[in-house]
Protein backbone atom coordinates (compact mmCIF):
# COMPACT_ATOMS: atom_id res chain seq x y z
CA UNK A 1 0.00 0.00 0.00
CA UNK A 2 2.95 2.54 0.79
CA UNK A 3 4.14 1.58 -2.16
CA UNK A 4 0.78 2.76 -4.50
CA UNK A 5 1.20 6.14 -2.89
CA UNK A 6 4.65 6.79 -4.35
CA UNK A 7 3.13 5.29 -8.09
CA UNK A 8 0.38 7.89 -7.51
CA UNK A 9 2.79 10.56 -7.04
CA UNK A 10 4.96 9.56 -10.24
CA UNK A 11 1.62 9.47 -12.50
CA UNK A 12 0.69 12.78 -11.14
CA UNK A 13 4.05 13.93 -11.94
CA UNK A 14 3.75 12.87 -15.49
CA UNK A 15 0.48 14.33 -16.22
CA UNK A 16 1.48 18.11 -14.65
CA UNK A 17 4.45 18.28 -16.06
CA UNK A 18 2.27 17.02 -19.95
CA UNK A 19 0.03 19.56 -19.30
CA UNK A 20 2.08 22.13 -18.39
CA UNK A 21 4.50 21.69 -21.15
CA UNK A 22 6.91 23.20 -18.95
CA UNK A 23 9.39 19.85 -17.97
CA UNK A 24 12.26 19.22 -19.99
CA UNK A 25 11.96 15.80 -22.51
CA UNK A 26 14.47 13.93 -20.47
CA UNK A 27 13.36 14.85 -17.27
CA UNK A 28 9.78 13.01 -18.35
CA UNK A 29 11.48 10.09 -20.12
CA UNK A 30 13.61 9.30 -17.37
CA UNK A 31 10.05 9.68 -14.84
CA UNK A 32 7.90 7.39 -17.36
CA UNK A 33 11.28 5.12 -17.47
CA UNK A 34 10.80 4.57 -13.68
CA UNK A 35 7.15 4.72 -13.79
CA UNK A 36 7.64 1.63 -15.89
CA UNK A 37 9.90 -0.34 -13.92
CA UNK A 38 7.77 -0.06 -10.83
CA UNK A 39 4.98 -1.27 -13.25
CA UNK A 40 6.89 -4.19 -13.95
CA UNK A 41 7.87 -5.04 -10.39
CA UNK A 42 4.44 -4.59 -9.24
CA UNK A 43 2.82 -6.99 -12.31
CA UNK A 44 5.64 -9.51 -11.00
CA UNK A 45 4.56 -9.14 -7.83
CA UNK A 46 0.40 -9.93 -8.57
CA UNK A 47 -0.58 -6.37 -8.27
CA UNK A 48 -2.57 -4.63 -11.41
CA UNK A 49 -4.80 -2.00 -11.80
CA UNK A 50 -8.43 -2.21 -11.54
CA UNK A 51 -10.30 -1.29 -14.89
CA UNK A 52 -12.22 1.53 -13.81
CA UNK A 53 -13.24 4.21 -16.26
CA UNK A 54 -16.09 3.09 -18.83
CA UNK A 55 -16.91 0.56 -16.82
CA UNK A 56 -20.24 0.46 -14.64
CA UNK A 57 -19.77 1.13 -10.98
CA UNK A 58 -19.30 -1.77 -8.88
CA UNK A 59 -18.76 -1.13 -5.07
CA UNK A 60 -16.58 -3.99 -4.85
CA UNK A 61 -14.18 -2.25 -6.92
CA UNK A 62 -14.73 1.52 -7.20
CA UNK A 63 -15.69 4.34 -4.68
CA UNK A 64 -18.15 6.93 -5.33
CA UNK A 65 -16.26 10.60 -4.63
CA UNK A 66 -18.44 12.61 -7.03
CA UNK A 67 -21.70 12.09 -9.49
CA UNK A 68 -21.59 14.08 -12.73
CA UNK A 69 -24.91 14.92 -15.12
CA UNK A 70 -24.14 12.79 -18.30
CA UNK A 71 -27.12 11.95 -20.95
CA UNK A 72 -25.02 10.18 -23.27
CA UNK A 73 -23.89 7.67 -20.36
CA UNK A 74 -25.68 5.39 -18.74
CA UNK A 75 -26.37 5.86 -15.40
CA UNK A 76 -23.58 4.75 -12.74
CA UNK A 77 -20.59 4.52 -15.18
CA UNK A 78 -17.56 5.27 -14.52
CA UNK A 79 -16.99 8.94 -16.07
CA UNK A 80 -13.21 9.46 -14.48
CA UNK A 81 -10.83 7.69 -12.31
CA UNK A 82 -9.50 9.95 -9.64
CA UNK A 83 -7.18 7.54 -8.36
CA UNK A 84 -6.34 4.01 -9.30
CA UNK A 85 -7.34 0.91 -7.78
CA UNK A 86 -4.82 -2.13 -7.50
CA UNK A 87 -5.55 -5.89 -7.10
CA UNK A 88 -3.35 -8.02 -5.29
CA UNK A 89 -3.52 -12.22 -6.74
CA UNK A 90 -7.16 -10.46 -7.65
CA UNK A 91 -8.15 -9.33 -4.35
CA UNK A 92 -9.06 -5.45 -3.63
CA UNK A 93 -6.09 -3.80 -1.89
CA UNK A 94 -7.17 -0.26 -2.96
CA UNK A 95 -10.40 0.32 -5.11
CA UNK A 96 -10.78 3.07 -7.77
CA UNK A 97 -12.00 6.81 -6.35
CA UNK A 98 -14.04 7.37 -9.30
CA UNK A 99 -16.83 10.14 -10.75
CA UNK A 100 -19.95 8.32 -11.79
CA UNK A 101 -22.45 9.52 -14.09
CA UNK A 102 -26.12 10.71 -13.38
CA UNK A 103 -29.06 11.06 -15.54
CA UNK A 104 -30.45 14.64 -15.28
CA UNK A 105 -32.09 14.90 -11.67
CA UNK A 106 -35.65 15.14 -12.50
CA UNK A 107 -37.36 18.36 -9.46
CA UNK A 108 -39.03 17.23 -5.95
CA UNK A 109 -42.95 18.13 -6.20
CA UNK A 110 -41.54 20.77 -4.24
CA UNK A 111 -39.16 22.74 -6.29
CA UNK A 112 -42.13 21.86 -9.03
CA UNK A 113 -45.01 23.65 -7.16
CA UNK A 114 -42.23 26.25 -6.03
CA UNK A 115 -41.03 27.55 -10.16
Amino acid sequence: MELLIILDDLERTIELAQSKDQASPVFLKGVEMILAHLYDLLRAHGIKPIEAEGKIFDPNFHEALMQVENKDLPEHTVVEELQKGYLLNDRVIRTSKVRVSVKKCSKTPEQENAG
